[in-house]
């Protein structure tokens, strides 16, 4: 009886030592599942500014992004989250001045935001863009919109949009569109343009707002010529980094027309998707 009772006690120990493990591992699986992995975007931020030496500190629900942004530099950070609004401030570090203090969305699985601050007097609050991060934007496409930010340009002003090809030095007698009373310090609707061979370019004239009247002392400003591919000013439309084609397809264009000189320049600023 003895013998029996040990035998017995042989085999219990090593079942209650698995269901116990059984048991611990279980509440392990219980707890797991109560602490969900957090979700994270991928989120490009910069900031042009016309601020001298100008640093710029980021946040998002008030944890630190970035303490020392300088302006024209793109960060990539990845990021909280959330399926609500997410409070985004922006300041400059040396003034301690708050730029923007907002609430949005994020995209997932990557997000943009640009900022542009045209002028730094106190309470003007600097442009915003949000990218989502995924093109809605049709192949061969590009999305183009102009940003008037000089005070040496006659504005209010009308932009005519020419497509030109860049091979055969050809210029369209037709716009292709026309932003009409563009002001200073602004920036225009978006327009869907065809970018669908490496041949197609554009130009534009700029004129007096609601006149058939060329803004005087622009240089290449004489006029649209068919065999003459440098009539108007060439845009400079922005290429996506590591794009295989080197085409801006997919993605928005923000051109900034500015005046140097006796002639205007059309130049990238800033894109997104």
């Amino acid at each position: 009886m003895k013998c029996g009772k040990k035998k017995m006690m042989r085999w219990a120990l090593p079942g209650v030592l698995m269901i116990a493990s059984l048991l611990i591992i279980e509440a392990c699986q219980k707890d797991g599942d109560l602490q969900p992995a957090p979700l994270v975007t991928e989120a490009r931020i910069k900031v042009i500014s016309p601020r001298v030496d100008a640093r710029f500190a980021i946040s998002l629900d008030g944890s630190n992004i970035e303490d020392s942004l300088v302006a024209g530099i793109e960060i990539n950070r990845m990021v909280p989250k959330l399926d609500a609004g997410q409070h985004f401030v922006v300041k400059e570090v040396l003034t301690n001045t708050v730029l923007i203090d907002t609430t949005f969305e994020l995209a997932k699985p990557s997000c943009s935001i640009s900022l542009l601050e045209y002028d730094t007097t106190a309470g003007v609050k600097p442009l915003m863009f949000i990218g989502s991060g995924q093109s809605n934007i049709d192949e061969d496409s590009a999305r183009l919109a102009f940003y008037l930010g000089d005070t040496n340009i006659p504005a209010p002003i009308d932009i005519y949009l020419y497509k030109s090809n860049a091979y055969l030095n050809t210029l369209d007698t037709v716009p292709v569109h026309i932003f009409r009373d563009v002001k200073n310090f602004s920036a225009t609707n978006f327009l869907t343009i065809d970018m669908s061979s490496d041949s197609v370019t554009y130009n534009i004239l700029v004129k007096h707002a609601g006149t058939d009247e060329l803004v005087p002392d622009i240089r290449n400003n004489a006029g649209v010529a068919p065999d003459n591919g440098r009539s108007g000013i060439i845009t400079n439309i922005c290429i996506r980094h590591g794009d295989p084609n080197g085409r801006p397809s997919n993605i928005h264009n923000i051109v900034r027309l500015r005046k140097l000189g006796n002639y205007y320049r059309a130049n990238c600023m800033l894109y997104f998707e």
